[in-house]
């Protein structure tokens, strides 16, 4: 077991996971400040068993809840058709507007799907 305030490594925790396919991490909900609480979304969590997503607040818990988009450099250019929204006026000065397709080349993007870890109350009895 790993006792910490952070963890800075994941060496540390593959060693210590020793091949297990699932790794559960400990934290005492009275240990969090309310307002950190508030900010993650476990707040909510009220009966054992009780499950969130915990909210989008940087980077990583970004890519937890909504993936990634790679743009692939290392492969050509695509035509892309993009549909905007225009505004312009005719030869008479009469404004019209409506959405226009551009044809742009693109690299081509592959979508990394999130991880989706969830964050659970679990109710230790004493």
């Amino acid at each position: 077991m790993i006792k910490g305030p952070t963890i800075k490594s994941m060496a540390r925790l593959i060693a210590e996971a020793k091949g297990a396919n699932n790794v559960m991490f400990v934290v005492r909900q009275d240990r969090i400040p309310p307002a950190r609480q508030q900010e993650i979304g476990i707040d909510f969590l009220k009966a054992d068993g009780d499950s969130i997503l915990a909210s989008s607040i940087g980077k990583i818990s970004s890519f937890n809840v909504s993936g990634k988009e790679v743009k692939r450099k290392d492969l050509p250019l695509i035509k892309k058709s993009i549909p905007q929204y225009r505004t312009w006026k005719d030869w008479h000065g009469k404004e019209h507007d409506g959405i226009q397709h551009r044809t742009m080349d693109v690299y081509p993007v592959d979508f990394i799907t999130p991880p989706a870890e969830k964050l659970s109350l679990k109710k230790l009895t004493t």
